[in-house]
């Protein structure tokens, strides 16, 4: 083994174990100029995103890998789109990422996570997120929003004009006067806090199918 290898081998030996952890981790610090209605597409499947309005055409992401060796950030695209996430060996082994993302309050945002939980606020276009199990969360008024989780809960606090949330065993929570608001659960509870509500219609799913609770 070379001298310079060896010495670096036998200096990570002597590390204790949370100084190796901290060494594997990476620090992420990134921008790119856009247009104000860009569409972004957000992929993290393991940790949290989360994800606020401002008034910059710019995208700025920071936050943390846990496990750079192995997982590596992405970003790419252009003004009027742009791509980014976490990529690693397998999808579902991906190391815990903790990302804080900026984006314009007119972006059109997808997001998708399997364990990490999403936390959005300010945003005015339409977004669209997707978890396997974690918590989405939403305050804004967005032209139209759509909101998965299989069983995590979300939080929703919206004045815009379509509004849709669909989980499996999660709890809803739905606050604000949107237009148009529609809830769906399989064995979880629905609450819809706000009486101004234009239009709103709730459905319970079932083992024989779906009931409608109230409309």
């Amino acid at each position: 083994m070379p001298r310079a290898s060896l010495l670096l081998f036998l200096g990570l030996a002597l590390l204790p174990p949370a100084a190796v952890a901290q060494s594997r981790e990476q620090r992420l610090d990134r921008r790119m100029a856009v247009d104000q209605d860009v569409s972004i597409r957000i992929h993290n499947m393991a940790g949290s995103v989360r994800i606020e309005a401002w008034d910059r055409d710019t995208l700025a992401i920071t936050g943390t890998i846990a496990d750079a060796a192995t997982n590596r950030f992405f970003i790419g695209g252009s003004r009027r789109a742009a791509k980014m996430g976490i990529e690693g060996p397998l999808e579902l082994d991906q190391a815990p990422a903790h990302l804080f993302i900026r984006v314009p309050a007119r972006a059109k945002v997808w997001v998708k996570s399997a364990t990490a939980n999403i936390v959005m606020s300010g945003l005015e276009g339409g977004i669209d997120a997707f978890s396997t199990s974690g918590n989405i969360r939403f305050e804004g008024e967005p032209d139209q929003l759509n909101v998965e989780t299989m069983d995590g809960n979300i939080d929703v606090t919206a004045g815009g004009t379509w509004v849709r949330a669909k989980t499996a065993s999660g709890i809803i929570t739905i606050r604000g006067p949107g237009e148009d608001v529609g809830a769906t659960t399989v064995s979880g509870s629905i609450n819809m806090l706000s009486s101004g509500m234009r239009r709103a219609r709730i459905e319970l799913m079932r083992r024989h199918g779906m009931k409608p609770a109230g409309s």
